[in-house]
């Protein structure tokens, strides 16, 4: 899905998986980066997206956001659902 958030327009993927498989069919489905993986962080299982520093933990029901940049980063639902809107759907402001 594309999203604003301070007029800038990004990708955005909730992952809701909690699997292997899931995951192989997430990252197909989404023509996204081949070296994200299934893995997990101090107990928290999820997908593990590469980043230029390192890697990033997208944990289950949160989002996956790729930047013009093509860097990613996550966030919650909650953060999610108050930060970006849908491209193309009326917000409160408009």
């Amino acid at each position: 899905m594309e999203v604003i958030k301070n007029t800038q327009k990004i990708e955005a993927w909730q992952w809701k998986g909690m699997s292997i498989e899931a995951a192989r069919v997430f990252i197909k489905e989404n023509n996204l980066d081949k070296n994200i993986t299934m893995g997990s962080a101090r107990g928290i299982a999820g997908l593990v997206v590469p980043i230029p520093f390192g890697a990033i933990l997208v944990k289950k029901n949160h989002w996956l956001l790729r930047g013009n940049n093509g860097i990613y980063t996550t966030c919650s639902e909650e953060m999610f659902r108050k930060e970006y809107s849908e491209v193309g759907r009326k917000t409160k402001e408009n």
